[in-house]
């Protein structure tokens, strides 16, 4: 009796299998068929669209050796002239400030004046990491962007300074090295 129970279970379960196999086959084959017919929808506006095409220019051929009327031909399209700089500002002076940490930890300059446009690349000298960034210590969000993140010894950082004013700075990884950046 347990065998026979057994038996029908087993023969159940894969009849259960099959059936389940069967319908994810179905599906199979109708996503196929989709896919088909989208295909072919596809291909079919294609054609449409290069026939359109076709007719356009043949249209536009035609006009042109038809047109027999005084038409003056459009001048290309020109490009406005770039705006005239402000006389009154001084042209950003893109120069490069570099600031080295030595080896004790120490900045070559921690109060620094720069016109606006200009780069300071800041140069890890030190055998620790450091991590010159805007104020306030640990948001960093008075300058946005003035964040370089740590810069690892032997590396390098740079940030090109465009906000006018004067913008307060340190070092994330040791607060107490502060310093104020002037941008004119």
């Amino acid at each position: 009796m347990f065998l026979f129970l057994a038996a029908t279970a087993t023969s159940y379960t894969l009849k259960l299998k099959e059936t389940r196999i069967d319908e994810k086959n179905r599906k199979i084959a109708d996503l196929k068929n989709e896919i088909n017919n989208l295909d072919k929808d596809t291909g079919a506006l294609e054609e449409d669209n290069q026939a359109k095409d076709s007719d356009q220019q043949s249209v536009a051929e035609n006009t042109n050796q038809n047109d027999t009327s005084n038409t003056t031909p459009t001048p290309p399209a020109t490009q406005p002239p770039p705006p005239e700089p402000d006389p009154t500002q001084p042209p950003p002076s893109n120069n490069t400030v570099v600031v080295t940490i030595n080896s004790a930890g120490n900045y070559s300059q921690l109060n620094i004046t720069i016109n606006k446009g200009d780069t300071i690349k800041w140069v890890n000298n030190d055998d620790r990491k450091h991590w010159p960034a805007s104020n306030p210590h640990p948001q960093h969000t008075n300058y946005p962007g003035f964040d370089s993140g740590g810069i690892n010894p032997g590396g390098s950082w740079s940030f090109t300074f465009n906000n006018k004013g004067t913008w307060g700075w340190h070092d994330h990884q040791f607060p107490s090295t502060t310093g104020t950046i002037t941008v004119l």
